[in-house]
């Protein structure tokens, strides 16, 4: 008879356990993820994004950076300026700026067919939002294609700002400057959405609606790496490890 009432009151336990497991959205008991995750993904709680990924903006997103990056890969061979790895193959301490971003694309195509999968939105947030550490890693190495950043603060000496004017546009120091202003506002541009985002929380408007994430991160990192296919540094830097010695003018005025 005992034995009979600790096996009742083990079952009772155990139920208990069970409710106690089962979680709790919006003040319903939910039993499990819905039947069909696609029919309303705004309101599914296991949708971390909200909503579906478009396959069609991803495919395009996916093949501009792997295009990108193969043609840099090609200018580094062809061209030089090894000290570009860093945002084309990776530097030595950190992650692959192209190819991981390439994979956090690739991570949104398994988003598309399971919306309410955690592991794989853990691991597509991780390969987009890291993906720039790269190229903060490049711009704070003090590669020679940032060196002429220095210059900019030189412009007012006519000197140094015309140094190159007789040279073609693709032997002018000067677009070098301007390509690399490009690129620092792309950067800066997902930098703030992604400040943004954030601060109204992972469900906030931002964070779930995929026009802001393909028009102010996508395409803002797109341009940044991007516009080094038009204006590669080996092209105006010929010598990596030499330094450019320019001389200012000097004024009259005591």
């Amino acid at each position: 008879m005992t034995r009979r009432y600790r096996f009742v009151e083990s079952i009772f336990v155990f139920i208990a356990i069970l409710a106690l497991m089962t979680p709790i959205v919006d003040g319903q008991t939910v039993i499990g993820p819905p039947v069909n995750s696609f029919l309303d993904p705004k309101d599914d709680p296991y949708n971390p994004l909200r909503y579906i990924t478009s396959n069609t903006l991803t495919a395009i997103a996916f093949a501009l950076v792997m295009l990108v990056a193969l043609i840099q890969t090609f200018y580094i061979f062809r061209y030089g300026a090894k000290w570009m790895l860093a945002m084309v193959i990776g530097g030595y301490s950190d992650s692959n700026q192209q190819t991981a971003y390439s994979v956090g694309f690739g991570c949104r195509f398994g988003l598309h067919y399971h919306p309410d999968s955690k592991g794989i939105y853990i691991a597509e947030y991780m390969f987009i939002v890291l993906s720039v550490c790269s190229l903060c890693y490049l711009y704070s190495r003090g590669s020679p294609a940032f060196i002429a950043a220095d210059y900019v603060l030189l412009g007012r000496q006519r000197g140094v700002w015309e140094r190159d004017k007789a040279e073609p546009w693709y032997r002018d120091w000067r677009t070098l400057a301007v390509t690399l202003a490009i690129s620092c506002i792309g950067i800066l541009t997902r930098s703030g959405y992604r400040v943004a985002e954030l601060s109204q929380g992972f469900q906030g408007y931002l964070a779930t609606t995929e026009a802001f994430f393909n028009a102010l991160d996508t395409l803002p990192l797109v341009i940044a790496t991007s516009v080094y296919v038009f204006s590669w540094p080996a092209w105006f830097i010929k010598d990596g490890t030499k330094t450019v010695h320019v001389e200012p003018e000097l004024s009259n005025s005591p």
